[in-house]
């Protein structure tokens, strides 16, 4: 009797009984269409049919449909859910998104993002991975939208505006792309910060080799220098700080062989680039590099050379000083609930210490505004459930993907700590199901 869900029964099902097919439209349609939905296509676009109806979503409720239509697909969904060992850290996050968002009266939009945003897409890319794509060809497939999302995002440089803004539909707000008279480029997401955490989260997958299943910078080279010039464009310190970080500790993690290439080319690179900005630097292009290279250094060493390329320190020293009255309002002051939080639909604005508070520019402390004390263990509790098995995968197996992931979460999670997550929980949650994944064998349909 044959074993669904082995490579060669898998591989003489797929196009059979197995892929559900509406007329021309197949499940690997649907699969393509939802990874483009999660990594491609912006938040803005989409339909409105009382809530916004995203392209992620629409894909993701096609997913649903047509797994429900096959036995094979659905009974092997239901196993994977049953088997998911994470089951038991995502419910009780969301009940606490469920209770406060309906008793805050903002129950619809709050509960249907978390559900679609970031549930359903880390049960889908789980399924999708483990039984259409492999780990392999998914990270094969990523490389390639994020080569396409680059390359569009740069023609934002020529034309002044994002040229993913045309697909803008559904409402929203999306912010300036220009600040000090320089264009940030912002890519398929609504704020240029969003799309340094974008890029940041993907930079270290990018680096992967799928075949020799290793960390090699070099092998793909033009991809990360594509992904590291665009980080720059988008003006955000953290983006640059984080990838710099990122790229030190692929490095440190290749094999000796490659690591030594690296720093070899890496260097001649560098000493290049500084040398032809240095030069050019009167130029408003490279002028503007520099500008976000030493607001980044700045940032990090506290220096403040910066301000020989045009960085307004007054506007730097109050963003520091506005996230500490912001973390000191939200947990010292008696104006929260500690245990019922504000709901996802709550508009965040409060005066402390003679200072208006207007945005939360750190999602720890917008996870308690929102959530409450509750909200913010719940999904540390999540977090740490994803974690710990990437990190046994990586000590007992040596699992190269497995630490690709974890470098790109050290970035993420330290940058969470300066800004919002801006729409990129999606990708996380992606990453959380790679991993997942990531097994010495993979089972795949096709």
């Amino acid at each position: 009797m044959t074993q669904v869900g082995l490579h060669t029964s898998g591989r003489n099902l797929i196009g059979t009984n197995l892929d559900t097919r509406w007329g021309i439209f197949k499940f690997k349609h649907a699969a393509m269409g939802f990874l483009l939905g999660v990594f491609f296509f912006p938040s803005y676009f989409g339909i409105n049919v009382g809530f916004d109806l995203t392209v992620l979503r629409i894909f993701e409720i096609i997913l649903f449909v047509m797994i429900y239509q096959n036995k094979i697909r659905l009974s092997q969904f239901i196993s994977l859910i049953k088997g998911c060992k994470q089951n038991i850290f995502i419910l009780p996050y969301f009940i606490v998104v469920c209770y406060t968002n309906v008793l805050r009266g903002f129950a619809i939009n709050g509960i249907l993002y978390t559900f679609f945003n970031w549930i359903c897409v880390f049960y889908l890319t789980f399924y999708l991975i483990k039984y259409e794509w492999g780990v392999t060809k998914f990270i094969n497939l990523l490389k390639k939208v994020v080569i396409y999302v680059c390359i569009i995002s740069l023609f934002e440089l020529i034309i002044g505006k994002s040229p993913f803004l045309f697909l803008k539909i559904l409402s929203g707000q999306v912010s300036s792309n220009a600040r000090g008279g320089t264009i940030r480029i912002m890519g398929n997401c609504a704020t240029p910060n969003g799309f340094g955490l974008y890029l940041m989260l993907l930079l270290p997958i990018c680096v992967y080799d799928e075949k020799l299943k290793r960390i090699d910078i070099l092998k793909n080279k033009w991809l990360v220098l594509l992904i590291i010039a665009t980080a720059f464009f988008t003006g955000s310190r953290l983006a640059v700080g984080a990838a710099i970080l990122e790229i030190l500790l692929l490095i440190m993690l290749s094999p000796k062989g490659v690591r030594a290439k690296t720093i070899i080319y890496g260097g001649i690179i560098i000493v290049s680039v500084v040398i032809i900005t240095i030069i050019l630097q009167d130029i408003p292009f490279f002028h503007s590099l520099l500008l976000t290279f030493f607001s980044a250094w700045d940032e990090v060493f506290g220096t403040t050379i910066a301000l020989k390329y045009g960085a307004n320190i007054e506007s730097l020293n109050n963003s520091s000083f506005y996230r500490e009255l912001l973390w000191q309002a939200a947990f010292f002051d008696s104006w929260l609930n500690p245990w019922m939080g504000q709901g996802a639909g709550y508009k965040f604005s409060y005066w402390y210490g003679g200072y208006a508070l207007r945005s939360v520019d750190n999602y720890y402390v917008g996870q308690y505004i929102t959530y409450g004390v509750l909200g913010v263990i719940t999904w540390i509790v999540m977090l740490i459930a994803f974690l710990i098995p990437m990190i046994k995968k990586y000590v007992k197996e040596q699992n190269k993907v497995n630490i690709v992931i974890m470098i790109s979460f050290i970035g993420y999670f330290i940058s969470l700590w300066y800004l919002d997550q801006l729409g990129t929980f999606a990708i996380m949650m992606t990453l959380f199901a790679l991993s997942c994944c990531s097994e010495k064998k993979e089972v795949i349909n096709g």
